[in-house]
């Protein structure tokens, strides 16, 4: 299947995995960007309603990205859309930029008024520079959509420092002093005292000395002490983690407890997704 080989995560079920959007399996991921690309549509939706009151068209039109489409597409069992594929076919992007590039200056201006707070000019800008105002999204009929639609991401994204840190594994916890003592361990056995990381051989092989090659086998001789160890300390780092934040990933499940049927049943949602899935074969064809 084209563009389906998204590493998403693995197979093995992940201590974070029961809460949605931190899910680290292929099952969990898949979930989880399925209910972020449903939440982006919903989102567009908003903003295309917002637009009809300032009496211009917008056309929904939620961007992710082609691989995951089509991964999300095939969990939800959803077929490419036929008419994609005939003559003349005309997507939402493409549709909105026909609009706009219709619209006198004026009109162009309070469009963009309308969908950001901000000018023709400024958006235009923004654009071309690739530099906005923190904000830039916040405003407008886009940012009433923001406010109104939650994102799977928020609660990750709030804890991605401290996540970073319990993923790497707490240096200073039990398990993560009893695997260098095991290292250490190991790398002595080989010849090598004084030593508790691979980081500590690796700088023997760099050296280049007599010791290297003799370095360079205790490294790989050591290497599942040390892979088994740091699984460890990541587990036991990730268990306080999600205990110390009991209450707020318990929140989030509740929040989602009844998102998935609200998925399969959204019956535009699920065909906008044929019309991306279908976009995506088109584009890679093309591309060769």
């Amino acid at each position: 299947m084209i563009l389906s080989d998204v590493a998403r995560g693995d197979d093995d079920q992940h201590p974070l995995d029961p809460y949605p959007g931190f899910g680290r399996s292929d099952e969990a991921a898949g979930r989880d960007d399925t209910i972020a690309y449903w939440e982006a549509w919903q989102r567009e939706v908003r903003v295309s309603s917002c637009m009809a009151q300032s009496g211009f068209e917008y056309y929904p039109s939620a961007a992710y990205p082609d691989g995951v489409v089509v991964l999300i597409a095939e969990d939800l069992g959803v077929e490419p859309a036929e008419e994609v594929f005939e003559p003349g076919y005309v997507s939402n992007d493409e549709r909105n930029i026909a609009n706009v590039g219709s619209l006198s200056d004026s009109e162009a201006d309070a469009y963009y008024q309308a969908l950001l707070a901000v000018t023709r000019a400024d958006y235009e800008r923004a654009v071309a520079t690739e530099e906005a105002p923190p904000d830039f999204l916040n405003r407008g009929c886009m940012g009433a959509a923001a406010a109104a639609v939650s994102s799977v991401w928020a609660l990750p994204r709030a804890f991605s420092g401290e996540l970073d840190d319990m993923s790497a594994g707490r240096s200073d916890s039990n398990e993560a002093r009893q695997t260098r003592e095991e290292y250490g361990t190991c790398a002595s056995n080989r010849g090598f005292a004084d030593v508790s990381t691979p980081t500590d051989l690796e700088g023997v092989i760099a050296a280049g000395g007599e010791d290297g090659a003799e370095a360079r086998l205790a490294l790989e001789a050591c290497s599942p002490v040390w892979e088994a160890g740091s699984a460890a300390t990541q587990a036991a780092a990730l268990e306080i983690f999600v205990a110390d934040h009991d209450s707020e990933l318990a929140a989030v499940q509740s929040q989602y407890a009844e998102v998935w049927p609200a998925i399969t049943d959204d019956d535009e949602f699920k065909e906008y997704v044929g019309v991306e899935y279908a976009l995506v074969i088109v584009a890679s064809e093309a591309g060769g």
